[in-house]
């Protein structure tokens, strides 16, 4: 199986979880140039510091086995940074304030093992 068919399996796992949670998913596969984010939703479930809706952007790995490591060990920080920069641009061009509260996930898919990871980095 090629990668991009990978890449869409844990998507599509990662979606399926984000919607049976509560979660509202907004995007999916925004590009920017040679950046990607796989997935972004809203998140009214978990309250952190009084601020009740984040807008997330969700980076998605997937593995069979985690014999060629963890997907969340995949997420680097060139990775991070070309995340950062297109969710700066999804707000921007869907007209989202200054000050919108934002978070940064991780959603690591072994098989049908999903570990949604909050908050995973900071931009």
């Amino acid at each position: 199986m090629d990668t991009h068919s990978k890449g869409s399996i844990g998507e599509n796992l990662a979606v399926r979880y984000l919607t049976e949670n509560g979660y509202e998913v907004i995007a999916r596969n925004y590009r920017l140039d040679d950046c990607e984010i796989d997935i972004v939703f809203k998140d009214s479930q978990n309250v952190f510091c009084g601020i009740e809706e984040y807008i997330v952007f969700a980076e998605v790995k997937y593995r069979e086995s985690h014999m060629s490591g963890y997907g969340y060990e995949a997420v680097t920080k060139g990775k991070m940074k070309k995340i950062v920069k297109a969710a700066k641009h999804f707000l921007y061009t869907n007209r989202y304030s200054g000050d919108t509260p934002v978070r940064f996930d991780v959603i690591s898919i072994e098989k049908e093992k999903i570990d949604h990871i909050i908050n995973a980095f900071e931009c």
